[in-house]
């Protein structure tokens, strides 16, 4: 019989914080756009948040899957070499998932809002907030892989 690896909490606690930190990095940007927006803008801005910020941040988890793929075959890489050579595919394969990603989303972002809700006037305003945010839609798929 194999004996079971024993883990201590520090590191698990080392391999946890960049994960959490990935994870909070959404929440504390819609907390400070939130905080931004309700100070400078007006009620129908601060109400376009939230479609823009659903959609968004969906999008993003949907597109984790890279930094997933990325650790498990960094995992089972054999050698330096090689991860280094797998971890080169997956940043690159991040920033074109991103990117591509991007693209509907600026070019359909006033129906992908009223995909989440958003009606009237707090369509333009969510509308724009996704066009914007979505220029970071490589970063974040890169950071998500850097991370793994």
């Amino acid at each position: 019989a194999v004996p079971a690896a024993t883990v201590s909490l520090p590191e698990v606690l080392r391999f946890v914080w960049p994960v959490m930190l990935t994870f909070l990095a959404s929440t504390v940007q819609g907390l400070i756009d939130s905080a931004f927006v309700g100070r400078c803008g007006g009620s129908v801005q601060l109400a376009a948040l939230a479609p823009g910020t659903s959609w968004l941040d969906s999008l993003s988890y949907l597109l984790s899957f890279i930094s997933i793929g990325t650790l498990n075959v960094l995992a089972t890489a054999k050698d330096a070499e090689s991860r280094e050579r797998l971890l080169s595919r997956s940043v690159m394969v991040a920033w074109c998932v991103g990117a591509v990603a991007a693209v509907p989303c600026m070019i359909w972002a006033p129906y992908l809002v009223a995909l989440c809700g958003a009606r009237g006037p707090v369509v333009p305003f969510a509308a724009s907030y996704v066009k914007i945010r979505a220029l970071g839609l490589p970063l974040d798929s890169l950071f998500r892989v850097c991370n793994a």
